[in-house]
């Protein structure tokens, strides 16, 4: 089958959860003998990484602008996808999803898919028209597309009960683990820290991690905390962060870190946490533990579903709790490596890239057998 991805921002991946899922998913569909087309923004900022063999970008322009950057960018890719030979096209998140009633009316031979990465009309950097536009693109892609795909069960009954249409749940994963034997370790480490991995917005919680830390760090002076990510152009959260830290040398943002490098930064940390107020299925939190470590979590579901009884949760926006949390890790550091051995097999057997591109391609074939039919019976 010819596929072709829409409405993620590019490849090779820098930042950023779609991204990432993007480009492993298709790494995965070439590698079962399928032909990628992937539409890339000229505005992304790639990754340092390749672009996996056989799959062809195709990059556009767009506008250095808030929200009009995905407008303008889906808006091109799905007018050019119109005059080549594909028979999946695949949509990912709300204000995308909105252009997909372009191949609907002009490629009907096309299998259409929606998948729905998270709410992100709930995330405070967006305004009333930026919130319209994407439960408008959520609408369209509900209504127009063959196959709709929630990589959240809770997302997935919320859409069901809303739309009155089956969704499927098919999670994000982990394809490659940290190789502590070759990877690049980053001379700013510090010997003992406390990890997070995230873009610097409002919504990933990093104020509660950096508040939490400040509890802390009178009774755990051998201590420091990472923060590795960068902002992003629609929302930078980073000066009232840095101003949080009030200039500690315990604590160290070092930006935007590549695949090489964060190998390392995850095997050398003493313990993760993913403070996120809003999230879809973080890969961060999948990829600290395939690596083992010990993991502090928001108690929101998107979280709990990953972890379940294998990690300790703290109350969403609560920096006390989470000090709390991190407090029991760091008095006894043996007793939740062990429980994070735990996680990190049960997410190396559950969430792997090879058996979630399988159950893709699966509703791929199925939807592309059932389009086929019903060409046939118009004809």
């Amino acid at each position: 089958m010819h596929i072709a991805f829409i409405g993620q921002k590019g490849i090779p991946v820098s930042q950023g959860g779609v991204e990432r899922h993007v480009e492993e998913l298709s790494r995965a569909m070439i590698a079962r003998g399928h032909s990628v087309l992937v539409y890339s923004r000229k505005t992304y900022a790639k990754g340092d990484g390749l672009i996996p063999a056989g799959v062809k970008v195709v990059e556009y322009p767009s506008i250095h602008v808030k929200a009009w950057d995905t407008i303008v960018a889906t808006l091109i890719a799905s007018i050019d996808v119109l005059f080549r030979r594909v028979d999946i096209i695949h949509y990912h998140s709300l204000g995308p999803a909105f252009f997909m009633f372009l191949p609907r009316l002009f490629k009907s031979s096309a299998v259409l898919v929606f998948t729905h990465h998270t709410y992100e009309t709930q995330r405070p950097q967006w305004g009333i028209f930026a919130r319209l536009a994407m439960k408008c693109g959520e609408a369209v892609g509900m209504a127009l597309a063959d196959e709709v795909i929630a990589i959240s069960p809770t997302v997935a009954m919320d859409l069901e009960n809303i739309y009155h249409r089956r969704v499927a749940t098919v999670p994000n994963g982990v394809s490659q683990l940290p190789d502590n034997k070759t990877a690049e370790i980053p001379t700013a480490l510090p010997p003992k820290y406390i990890l997070t991995v995230s873009r610097l917005i409002r919504s990933k919680g990093l104020d509660h991690l950096i508040n939490a830390f400040h509890l802390l760090s009178a009774d755990f002076t051998d201590y420091h905390l990472v923060i590795v990510g960068s902002a992003t152009r629609n929302d930078s959260d980073e000066l009232r962060l840095r101003a949080l830290a009030g200039g500690s040398d315990k604590i160290h943002f070092l930006g935007w870190q590549p695949s090489s490098k964060l190998s390392a930064i995850y095997s050398q940390a003493s313990v993760f946490v993913q403070a996120s107020e809003i999230e879809g299925m973080p890969i961060a939190l999948l990829e600290a533990a395939a690596a083992g470590l010990p993991v502090v979590v928001s108690d929101i579901p998107e979280h709990t579903l990953i972890t379940r009884y294998d990690a300790l949760q703290f109350r969403s926006r609560n920096h006390i709790d989470l000090a709390a949390k991190l407090r029991l890790i760091l008095c006894e550091p043996e007793k939740y490596r062990m429980l994070a051995g735990r996680l990190r097999a049960r997410v190396i057997r559950e969430f792997n890239w090879q058996h979630i591109s399988g159950k893709i391609e699966g509703l791929y074939l199925y939807n592309h057998r059932q389009r086929k039919k019903m060409i046939q019976k118009m004809a």
